[in-house]
Formats: C-alpha cells, sequence, structure tokens
C-alpha cells in the first residue's frame, strides 16, 4: 500500500490504506463494488482549518465547525442529514474522538455500531500509528481471538474528523487514496469498506500519533469480529457516546448544546441549570449574573460551581478555563496550559477565595487559598476516568472518585471505603459529595444509584 503525497495544505502526508488479516473479507469486497459506492464521488474538503491551529492537530471549535460543515455538505449528497457529534466531544481524547465519530457515521446509515475500543486493538494501532503504515495484529494476538479485521490509516490531516472525511467522502477516484486509478478500480472506496462494515458485535481499535520531523499526526483505526467473548473495554458507544448525543456537537452548534450542570441556590430555594456552549438559566430565587452564551470560548463548559454565600458562580471548561460571575472570584485557570487529560470538576474552598480543578487522569491543580494535597500521577497512579473531586469541611484534604467507584484520598480525607474495595463492579459512577460530619461520602452513578461509605447514611437512590 502506498501513501498518496498532500495535495492540500495539511501537513506533509496525506495517504490512507486498506489493510487486512490475510484478504479482504467477502462482505468488504461486495461493498467496494456495490454500485452505491462505484456512484459516490471523492470531494475534498475545504482548507479552511489547514493552519489555523497548533500542528499536528487542530482540535478547536473552529475547526471542529469547519470540518462538521465538510461532512454534512457530502452526506447531503448521500441523502443523510447532518453530523451530530457527542457533547462530552472535546472531553474524549483523539483516538477516542476517532470512534466516536466512525461510529456516528455507521449507525446514521443503519449499521450496528462497533461496540468499544478492545484495549489490545487499540494497542495494535497505536502501533500502527507511529509507523505511520497500516496497523496489523500479530498471529498470536491476545485472548480475543479475531474471525477477521479490517484497517485504516491516513496522515497529515487535521484532526480526527479529517481523517473520518478521508476515509469516507475522499476515497475515490481523484481522492487520497493510490489505491484507486483515475478511473476507478478494485482499490477504490476501500477504507469506507471497512468504516462502514455491515457486522454487529464488532468491537475497535482506534489511535492517534505524531510522526515525522516537523510532526504531522497520523491517524489508524481496527475494526475486529470477535470469535471469543469480547473482554472488558476501555471506551464504548453504549456508555461514552450515545448518551451524550442529544443536544450534541454540530456545525451550527460547535460546543454542543446539551445541558452540563445545576448548582442549587444556598436556601435551596432555586437552582441554575448550565449548558456546554456557557448559557446560564436561572429558575426559583436564583438570580442571573452572567453567561459565556454567544461567546468564544476554546473548550465546551463541563461544570458549574456556586460560591459558598451564594451570591456568584465559576463555569468550568474541558481546559480548565474558569469564567467566574458575580462575587465569585477568577484565581487562575490551566486555559493556556496543554493538559495531559481534560478538566472534569472543580471545588470551591469554604471562604471562596480559591478551588480546586481535577483532570480525568486525577491531576489536581489548586488556585488561590486552595493548597496542593497531591494527585494521582504524582503518586505513580495511572487512571484516565477520575470524576468528581469533594474536599474535607476543613480544606486540608480532598476525596476523588474514578468512574469505576474507586476513592482516592489525600490530605486528612479519611478513606472509608470504595466500590472495587466491597466487590461492586461499576462504570458509570459519576460525582461524589462529603457528609456533614467529614468522616463518610456518597457517590451516585448515572443511573441514580446511590452508595454510601462511612457516616454517610443511605436514605434511598432511584435504582
Amino acid at each position: 500500500m502506498r501513501a498518496a503525497r498532500a495535495r492540500r495544505a495539511v501537513g506533509l502526508l496525506a495517504g490512507a490504506f486498506l489493510g487486512t488479516l490475510g484478504s479482504l473479507a467477502p462482505w468488504a469486497a461486495g461493498l467496494v463494488g456495490s454500485p452505491g459506492a462505484a456512484a459516490l464521488v471523492s470531494v475534498p474538503p475545504p482548507d479552511a482549518c489547514a493552519g489555523a491551529g497548533p500542528a499536528p492537530i487542530d482540535g478547536s471549535v473552529g475547526c471542529v465547525a469547519a470540518a462538521l460543515g465538510a461532512i454534512d455538505a457530502a452526506r447531503a449528497a448521500e441523502g443523510l442529514g447532518p453530523m451530530v457529534l457527542p457533547s462530552n466531544w472535546y472531553t474524549l481524547t483523539p483516538a477516542e474522538q476517532l470512534f466516536a465519530a466512525l461510529d456516528v457515521e455507521r449507525v446514521d446509515r443503519g449499521l450496528p455500531p462497533l461496540v468499544g475500543i478492545e484495549p489490545d486493538l487499540a494497542a495494535a494501532a497505536q502501533g500502527g500509528a507511529a509507523a505511520a503504515a497500516d496497523p496489523a495484529l500479530q498471529p498470536s494476538y491476545g485472548p480475543l481471538g479475531v474471525a477477521w479485521a479490517g484497517s485504516v490509516w491516513a496522515a497529515g490531516l487535521t484532526d480526527p474528523l479529517a481523517a473520518d472525511y478521508a476515509w469516507l467522502y475522499d476515497d475515490g477516484p481523484g481522492g487520497i487514496n493510490l489505491d484507486c486509478g483515475p478511473s476507478g478500480g478494485g482499490g477504490c472506496w476501500g477504507h469506507r469498506a471497512v468504516v462502514l462494515t455491515p457486522c454487529s458485535g464488532c468491537l475497535a481499535g482506534t489511535a492517534v500519533a505524531t510522526v515525522g520531523v516537523p510532526g504531522v499526526a497520523s491517524y489508524a483505526a481496527l475494526v475486529a469480529a470477535p470469535s471469543t467473548p469480547a473482554p472488558p473495554l476501555s471506551f464504548s458507544w453504549q456508555d461514552d457516546v450515545a448518551p451524550y448525543l442529544a443536544g450534541g456537537v454540530t456545525a451550527a452548534h460547535p460546543t454542543g448544546t446539551a445541558s452540563i450542570a445545576i448548582a442549587p441556590t444556598r436556601d435551596g430555594a432555586g437552582y441554575w441549570v448550565a449548558t456546554a456552549d456557557g448559557q446560564v438559566y436561572p429558575f426559583g430565587d436564583a438570580t442571573f449574573d452572567g453567561s459565556m452564551g454567544g461567546q468564544v470560548i476554546n473548550a465546551p463548559l463541563v461544570g458549574m460551581v456556586r460560591t459558598p454565600d451564594g451570591a456568584g458562580y465559576w463555569l468550568l471548561g474541558a481546559d480548565g478555563g474558569v469564567f467566574a460571575f458575580g462575587d465569585a472570584t477568577f484565581e487562575g485557570s490551566t486555559g493556556a496550559m496543554a493538559l495531559a487529560a481534560p478538566v472534569l470538576a472543580m471545588a470551591p474552598t469554604a471562604d471562596g477565595r480559591g478551588y480546586w480543578m481535577v483532570g480525568a487522569d486525577g491531576g489536581v491543580f489548586a488556585f488561590g487559598d486552595a493548597p496542593f494535597m497531591g494527585s494521582l500521577p504524582g503518586v505513580g497512579v495511572a487512571v484516565h476516568d477520575v470524576v468528581g473531586l469533594v474536599p474535607t469541611a476543613d480544606g486540608r484534604g480532598y476525596w476523588m472518585v474514578g468512574a469505576d467507584g474507586g476513592v482516592f484520598a489525600f490530605g486528612d480525607a479519611p478513606f472509608m471505603g470504595s466500590l472495587p474495595g466491597v466487590g461492586v463492579r461499576a462504570t458509570d459512577i459519576s460525582g461524589i459529595a462529603a457528609s456533614p460530619g467529614g468522616r463518610g461520602y456518597w457517590m451516585v452513578g448515572a443511573d441514580g444509584g446511590v452508595f454510601a461509605f462511612g457516616d454517610a447514611p443511605f436514605m434511598g437512590s432511584l435504582r
């Protein structure tokens, strides 16, 4: 397979390959040669984002909007409506974004979604992306077992949506696929065939790497049908994509419009609701003190926190950007920093003159009078699913909780138990709250299940 020389100003390389383990499965060969695929016209995307942001990947709001606009125009030619990405798009890693985009393309065409990212397949995809070549599985591939698999690769493109575009819409005659001649041939639309494999229960591996000097982004994906039951997934359609499609990211609303947070007033007689694009809506005795609605933000909002006296609030972006309203004071942010993981939660100090922020990897950022008491990367713990942080009553410690209900205690915060510690398997814990006595905490799952530890009493749940 050969890489195509770039014909657009998006990097040094631009290529896409079809690779299989052995030979192309019969269903894929049939799709490549189908009248529907043959009738497609390869359409190069506009260069609206080329060089618009930091190399090698530009996942900014503007480039997402431009990419979605190009995808929507190509989809319209197939009779499809606009593409909707999950509202948590900007909190996902590039590899997770690639998976989400490809799965949305499948579901919008009536195909079963790829179930999720399987770690061994992801590792194989990462090897291909790092080598700037088709990912391949070793004959001794893991405990999963594979009945068949297909792979695709591309490089020199702006972001995961550009890779999606290349594989699905620019892969025919005149496109970036050099295995497809000007008048057609067996290799035309081969990458599209892999992405749109008509299979049920298939798994995926997706990866993004930086290659070459100067560096360009390299994208790879594997689609595989397991011959044995699949092991646990690191990311799934059901849990990490589908629930976030309502009010999601579109070309018209590139930051999404889904509600992402609710904050009660001090007396409990009202509350504010915030959306991912920065809007704030007050209810009851909550007062409107401002919002980011209609303003340019670098990343969607992921949280909203009331000040302790109830006379203001902060809005939190996935990049750690902080926006203060009312008597909330701005004490700093990570908006200008390159983060290892998106910021997901924020908690204020008792006097409101400081706050902590926590990333999905358990990294903690302390501002104002909030003391730094430690973080998971600092103690060598590697996780990717921390979903909340809550301080102790005296502010000299804090707990973190992961999506699996694992609890991590720092400073004077006592460890009172966790879900893995009592043999409960979970993947959907969404928050943690401290008990008034400071010797316990509650956790809540996405299904409304409540788990109480220490002196936190269990008083019921939705599950």
